[in-house]
């Protein structure tokens, strides 16, 4: 959910419903590489992490 919000904050609110699918892809990618982490919050990716890891 940070992602998401951390996303809508830096990009504004999508027009077109596919804009709501990527943002919400997104912040999936990111609680995927969360999950992977030990530390909970503390191991939340910076955007650079999610681009790497999933060639964005």
């Amino acid at each position: 959910m940070a992602a998401l919000v951390a996303d809508l904050l830096t990009g504004g609110e999508p027009v077109e419903p596919s804009g709501w699918h990527e943002r919400v892809g997104y912040a999936l990618r990111v609680a995927g590489l969360v999950c992977e982490r030990p530390g909970g919050a503390v191991a939340m990716p910076t955007r650079d992490e999610v681009r790497q890891r999933f060639d964005e």
